[in-house]
């Protein structure tokens, strides 16, 4: 793997990171304007506020744990896009109290914005 692809996969961690310690912000903060997520079940996310609205409730689960590790990725010849995949785990108390762990893999695809700034076009987790 290149020294590029290998960057993203850190940036990707960091995201991850960030996630876990500032929640539905981390989110925000690293999608496009008109960034897309594509889950399982249910309708498009497209927006920022949609994407707010949708992981909401997620972020409101109790003893929310909720972590991925990207496996590998590519970047574009030209640079300007790349991808990142990998598996996740999120682990989380419902509301009678039981442990409750789902797990799944995840696409993200990430485009170059400033320098060596990249923002979320397109986030797919099963």
């Amino acid at each position: 793997m290149n020294e590029k692809v290998l960057q993203l996969m850190e940036l990707d961690r960091c995201f991850c990171a960030e996630s876990q310690k500032i929640g539905l912000k981390a989110w925000i903060n690293r999608f496009a304007e008109q960034g897309v997520m594509v889950n399982a079940k249910g309708k498009l996310i497209v927006g920022k506020e949609d994407l707010k609205n949708a992981l909401t409730p997620l972020f409101a689960l109790r003893s929310l744990n909720f972590k991925w590790e990207p496996a590998g990725g590519h970047i574009s010849d030209d640079g300007t896009l790349g991808y990142t995949y990998g598996d996740y785990i999120r682990t989380y108390l419902d509301p009678a109290g039981a442990e409750k762990i789902e797990t799944g893999r995840y696409t993200t695809i990430w485009r170059a914005v400033e320098g060596d700034k990249w923002e979320i076009e397109l986030d797919i987790g099963n």
